[in-house]
């Protein structure tokens, strides 16, 4: 995929439209502790390094399976990917990752729903954006291309609130830039707050003006 089909698969005219794709709904990737009998269905979050791994395919089923041994515990875990072969480019004995996992009874085994380099800038934060795709726009293309924009200039042309200036000033609400990056790039819960509450505010100044709109339009219609 290229730019422009991603901007034509979102609809999107200009780089703020980009931007203003925002995330349905945001991962935890804070590591969670695993208890010495794992509950099925559980999610868990560990960091360790893989000390084993194997993979091939059975009844048109890609199968990774690989052990995982905690930084705390000298016992590894058992874990499993399914139909997600693509992983296997990440995936190397003795390199060391973050998981997010969903222990089976059945299989006693965490089967992985996602993996991350330590080093990523989610695994560092443990906030991970999720977003609502058209098929075919990969999440970790639209994601590089939002951190491509938002390393722009801050005197980036898409910088600029639709607020008045006095509210901005009033309710000490972030300028655009920031408000994007946390949204996009939040470092922590506060930076989530604060990105999202410019936003909120944009929202109820547009429904207000549609409102105000409205009543105006039954008002003429009315007097004609």
């Amino acid at each position: 995929m290229n730019q422009k089909e991603l901007y034509a698969a979102l609809g999107a005219d200009k780089e703020e439209d980009l931007l203003r794709h925002f995330p349905s709904r945001y991962e935890d990737l804070h590591v969670t502790p695993i208890p010495a009998t794992p509950k099925e269905g559980e999610r868990y979050v560990f960091k360790g390094k893989v000390t084993a791994l194997k993979s091939f395919t059975s009844r048109g089923t890609s199968i990774i399976r690989f052990k995982v041994t905690l930084f705390n515990d000298s016992n590894p875990l058992s874990c499993m990917l399914f139909n997600q072969p693509f992983y296997l480019m990440k995936l190397s004995v003795g390199k060391e990752m973050l998981f997010v996992a969903y222990y089976s009874e059945v299989r006693k085994t965490f089967v992985i729903h996602s993996l991350h380099d330590l080093d990523s800038y989610f695994a560092m934060t443990g906030i991970k954006p999720v977003y609502a795709l058209p098929k075919g726009v990969s999440a970790s293309y639209f994601t590089s291309t939002i951190k491509k924009l938002l390393s722009y200039p801050k005197e980036a042309s898409y910088i600029v609130s639709p607020l008045p200036r006095k509210y901005i000033e009033k309710y000490r609400l972030l300028n655009e830039y920031d408000a994007f990056r946390c949204v996009h790039l939040p470092r922590n819960q506060e930076d989530l707050h604060k990105g999202l509450r410019i936003f909120k505010y944009e929202e109820a100044l547009s429904y207000s003006i549609r409102a105000l709109s409205l009543k105006k339009q039954a008002a003429e219609r009315k007097r004609s």
